[in-house]
């Protein structure tokens, strides 16, 4: 023990007397004096005290009395030791002491604890911090006779939806299930995943003593489970997704990432989530709840990064406006035109609908999935006006207003109708109704095939001509085709005599009886990076003379990429939007375990989490092997490059 030190503030640890630190077990061995908080500490702790040495419990003692004892031992060169429950820095109230010991001119020191948080997570056998479930962990406490600041609320802090542990209120479970009930309320009104009933919840009482219990509940059910079981204080609550069962691997022990002591075995790639803005349309007000369920649902489908919006008919403008509807329409026309058409011109189709420009060149974003809460046939009524082709139409879905069936109406391959439903019902627990032939008879269509392997189709017409062909043979499955979407022999050998499919330059034919459909290699991704709120047509004009400096058609692009906090950027997505790929968001961490060299900056590393945006973003987009072809090219706060798949 440091003799100038004549005070330490010692953590106890959660409750089992062999887990305080080793250091902690030698001070209080050392101790002349240990003044320890009796309500909280477990007395096993004080068998290592020595012989002689003065032991006080300041259960029944105010701040003075406390000050009292400790000062005069401490000048007396006694040492002293303040034994605090858990660790000291959590609710320990300990800053006001060491301020008496500054104007005393007593030196101490803190010697850290194990806190009940983690004492109880080792107890539940869980961790607060899981990937794709929560990254963050908030320590706090329901307000009571000691009130909390206005932004700290549990209803506030709820609203993030994170890990949470709640100390000191095992007392007003009833105002705390209310609270973060409320909290997940505000949260989904934003858009964000929060709290529910259903929520994982945990109360574990004495965390690491010898009569420490565990119960694990729902939020819905946290007051009863708590009252049934007699506990109401010396316990913990435990909130969040964190106590489930669904999570992503982290890339720590990931052999595909690289890290600064291992490299990755292989050049994996990440997984980015395709982003997609949806239109969800509701007529009435228990739809209104319906899409709701939808909206909430579409955030958590799995691949798919949604900025959804709701739509809610009304007859008078929307007089009954709430949180969670953006808008109000009575003009069904006029929202079928703002959904569908792609220029302010009013015109549906054509080449407005394909360029995605409005009349004064500037970028036009449309809605890739408009989902009806209604019947069918509304929907198909309201739509039909607008249709165009496969190849530009957005994906169009029903689903009825108890949520029970969720109907691709439109588009289902190339505008992703299928795939939307059925992420769309597993995450509401309803049924996907697919109608397309190809997915009934368990065929792949050629334009999916095209899609999931990086080709364009050159002549729709040909490739719905191929599907039918391999439709007519009940051995033939396209799923035996495969390839890596940028030329190459791509024929398996076990179907050779169902298709083939072959280089021509720098296309590709697929043949399926005396059927050819003619397949462009999309040969390149982009990345991007940009300031907030950057102008859509300033990135679409930037984008196209990078794109034209290097001599690449906007028609070999297989995908747009950029970092995850950037999926709501209306200029990537409009960007997107103009050269007809699909737009993908990445995860920092994600970033930083794409291998390779790239223009790094620290300013992005310390703003995003990763060193760079636009040149790992395009080398992710890949899916595989890939070269930059155009490095980091910036303008303005927009910074765009190109990576080609080889």
């Amino acid at each position: 023990m440091d003799n100038k030190v004549k005070i330490w503030f010692v953590g106890a640890g959660s409750g089992a007397p062999d887990l305080i630190t080793v250091r902690g077990q030698r001070l209080l061995r050392e101790a002349d004096m240990i003044v320890y908080a009796g309500s909280l500490v477990n007395p096993a702790l004080l068998e290592n005290a020595k012989p002689g040495c003065e032991i006080h419990d300041s259960a029944r003692l105010h701040l003075d009395q406390v000050m009292d004892l400790m000062i005069p031992a401490a000048l007396a060169g006694q040492r002293v030791v303040r034994l605090h429950t858990g660790d000291p820095s959590i609710y320990g109230a300990i800053r006001e002491q060491m301020d008496r010991l500054d104007a005393a001119g007593v030196e101490y020191e803190v010697c850290p604890g194990v806190s009940s948080f983690c004492g109880a997570a080792a107890a539940l056998k869980k961790e607060y911090t899981l990937p794709g479930v929560s990254q963050t962990l908030i320590l706090t406490r329901m307000e009571g006779r000691t009130p909390v600041p206005e932004g700290e609320r549990i209803r506030a802090l709820a609203a993030h939806g994170a890990s949470m542990a709640l100390f000191l209120s095992a007392s007003m479970l009833e105002k705390l299930q209310a609270e973060l009930l409320a909290g997940g309320e505000d949260a989904r009104s934003a858009g964000l995943k929060g709290y529910d009933e259903s929520t994982p919840c945990a109360i574990v009482y004495k965390a690491t003593w010898p009569d420490e219990r565990k119960i694990e509940t729902t939020l819905g059910g946290l007051a009863q489970a708590a009252a049934d079981a007699g506990i109401t204080k010396t316990a913990l609550i435990l909130v969040g997704g964190f106590l489930g069962d669904e999570y992503e691997l982290s890339k720590l022990y990931d052999a595909g990432f690289s890290t600064e002591f291992r490299k990755a075995e292989s050049a994996a790639a990440p997984a980015g989530r395709r982003v997609l803005d949806a239109s969800v349309i509701c007529y009435t007000e228990k739809g209104v709840a319906a899409a709701e369920r939808v909206s909430e649902a579409l955030s958590r489908a799995p691949g798919l990064a949604v900025n959804s919006r709701i739509y809610q008919f009304s007859r008078n403008g929307g007089e009954k406006e709430t949180d969670n509807v953006k808008e109000y329409f009575s003009d069904t026309n006029e929202l079928m035109r703002k959904i569908f058409c792609a220029a302010d011109d009013g015109k549906s189709g054509g080449a407005d609908a394909e360029n995605n420009l409005n009349s004064d060149n500037t970028v036009q974003v449309r809605t890739d999935a408009v989902i009806f809460v209604s019947a069918a046939g509304i929907a198909v009524r309201h739509i039909a006006p607008y249709a165009v082709s496969k190849t530009v139409d957005p994906a169009v879905i029903a689903v009825n207003d108890n949520c029970d069936y969720v109907i691709p109406l439109l588009s289902g391959h190339i505008g992703g109708a299928n795939m939307i439903a059925e992420a769309l019902a597993h995450e509401l627990g309803a049924e996907a109704v697919i109608t397309t032939a190809s997915d009934g008879a368990g065929v792949k269509a050629v334009d999916t095939f095209a899609q999931e392997n990086g080709f364009a189709i050159e002549d729709m017409r040909a490739a719905k001509l191929a599907t039918a062909a391999l439709l007519r043979r009940a051995d033939a499955d396209c799923d035996e085709m495969h390839g890596n979407g940028h030329g190459g022999q791509l024929a398996d050998n076990k179907a050779e005599d169902r298709f083939v499919i072959r280089d021509i330059g720098r296309k590709c034919v697929l043949t399926i009886d005396d059927i050819q459909v003619m397949l462009r290699p999309l040969r390149y991704c982009i990345g991007i990076g940009c300031k907030k709120n950057t102008e859509p047509a300033q990135m679409a004009e930037f984008v196209s003379e990078v794109l034209s400096g290097a001599g690449i058609s906007a028609k070999e692009i297989y995908r747009v990429a950029s970092v995850d906090i950037k999926s709501g950027e209306a200029a990537i997505k409009a960007a997107a939007d103009l050269l007809g790929a699909p737009f993908y968001v990445y995860s920092a961490e994600q970033l930083a375990g794409v291998d390779g060299e790239f223009a790094g900056s620290d300013f992005v590393q310390s703003v995003v989490g990763v060193d760079s945006v636009c040149e790992r973003s395009a080398a992710a987009a890949c899916g595989g092997a890939y070269r930059i072809v155009v490095g980091k090219q910036a303008r303005n706060g927009m910074t765009v490059a190109v990576a080609e798949r080889t």
